[in-house]
């Protein structure tokens, strides 16, 4: 069951957004700036461990209309696994890639993951869609299903840009407020 925030951004998915997005412009430059940066950071990761970056398994949690990992599959990325409460955003992620997989799922306890089974998990724009209080929770299934020395990439939007009236946003970060965030894990 989806809480009124959450509702509201279901109501709202009619249509996939993220897709619409060109790095010709300032929004656009920063959005796959940031994605290129996390793209970056897995080859990185793939590279420390001598494997073909392609073979890395990325699990892509909050993933919306999957935006980032048809990113990912165009620069060759074959293992693929996006999750997302939304199941509007879920069905538009499964018209626009070709080999990631995709499903509907609750981030907050149960996801459909053995412990220690993925070897990069990335929320991109995700955590200021979680109400406060849930995070922890999701946090603890980050960590039962990350493997040890796995990565975890997160991105989220600035304080310096503050929440506007009827954002589907619960809050934003400083970087003092994400480590704060984040230190239990």
């Amino acid at each position: 069951m989806l809480d009124p925030t959450q509702q509201q951004q279901e109501d709202d998915y009619t249509v996939p957004y993220h897709w619409f997005k060109t790095p010709d412009n300032q929004r656009g430059r920063v959005y796959f700036g940031y994605m290129r940066a996390c793209i970056e950071a897995i080859r990185g990761y793939a590279k420390e461990r001598h494997v073909p970056a392609e073979e890395i398994p990325v699990l892509d949690i909050g993933c919306g209309d999957a935006r980032f990992l048809g990113e990912l599959e165009a620069t060759g990325f074959t293992q693929l696994t996006g999750i997302d409460y939304s199941e509007r955003a879920i069905t538009f992620a499964k018209l626009f890639l070709r080999r990631a997989s995709v499903q509907t799922a609750n981030a907050f306890g149960g996801l459909p993951f053995a412990d220690e089974s993925q070897d990069v998990i990335t929320l991109i724009e995700t955590l200021e869609h979680i109400e406060p209080s849930l995070i922890p929770q999701m946090l603890k299934e980050v960590s039962r299903i990350l493997k040890p020395n796995g990565i975890f990439i997160i991105t989220v939007p600035s304080t310096h840009h503050p929440l506007t009236p009827g954002s589907k946003h619960y809050q934003h970060f400083s970087e003092e407020s994400l480590r704060a965030t984040l230190a239990p894990i």
